[in-house]
């Protein structure tokens, strides 16, 4: 309790003379972080092509099916670094890496879901071929996306599962 209220006293002394008061803050709590917005990571053209790579990777490679799919596996896909990958999924996406991927695997399992050729699969079995590991991560991140679980969704167009 002590620490705290020598630190407030120290702040405020200091925030009268503006020119200190940074400094003593930075010496209590460290350097603030830099906002992505202030200063970019990498420059846009390089932004552009993981982009473009990502988007090919993802929409015609289908990488997203793969359950141990990581971040760092994906840079290495797209010839960048773990760092870039994360600042151009926050800057584009403004989402997190399971999230921008579960997008993916729910608009494949939405389609497999009313798609007749897959009529005879379960609901899990979609949830496996789509990329996602276990039941639950599956109905999670397709309730959270849709509104609904993912045999509702396939009821909703006619196709009961047996």
């Amino acid at each position: 309790m002590l620490v705290f209220v020598f630190q407030g006293y120290l702040l405020w002394s200091y925030s009268q003379r503006p020119d200190n008061a940074f400094s003593i803050w930075s010496m209590l709590y460290g350097e603030p972080k830099k906002k992505m917005d202030e200063e970019p990571l990498i420059d846009e053209e390089l932004t552009e092509r993981i982009l473009e790579k990502l988007n090919t990777i993802m929409e015609e490679d289908k990488v997203f099916r793969q359950p141990d799919l990581s971040l760092s596996g994906l840079a290495k896909k797209l010839d960048t670094n773990d760092k870039y990958l994360r600042y151009v999924l926050g800057k584009t996406y403004t989402s997190g890496f399971v999230s921008f991927v579960n997008q993916y695997r729910v608009e494949d399992a939405k389609r497999m879901l009313v798609e007749v050729d897959y009529d005879i699969y379960t609901v899990e079995s979609i949830g496996q071929m789509s990329g996602f590991k276990s039941k639950s991560s599956f109905y999670t991140a397709f309730k959270e996306a849709t509104g609904k679980t993912p045999f509702q969704y396939r009821q909703e167009w006619g196709k009961e599962v047996l």
